[in-house]
């Protein structure tokens, strides 16, 4: 999908969606684990399926390590 037909996520809106600080998703940005496009004054912006996919692996993830 592309970011014209997707919802677009700020930092704070993405950390909610995922349930954790903006600095985890800042940092997760920054490592390349989750995507995210700038705008020109450099404000991160996220494609919300992306998080969602993200958000998803995380739980799987968390569910083989219980």
């Amino acid at each position: 999908m592309t970011t014209a037909t997707s919802e677009l996520l700020t930092t704070g809106d993405a950390a909610r969606l995922i349930g954790v600080s903006a600095d985890a998703v800042r940092l997760w940005e920054r490592d390349g684990r989750l995507p995210a496009t700038r705008t020109q004054s450099g404000v991160r912006l996220f494609i919300r399926e992306d998080v969602e996919a993200f958000a998803q692996r995380r739980r799987e993830k968390a569910e083989g390590e219980g």
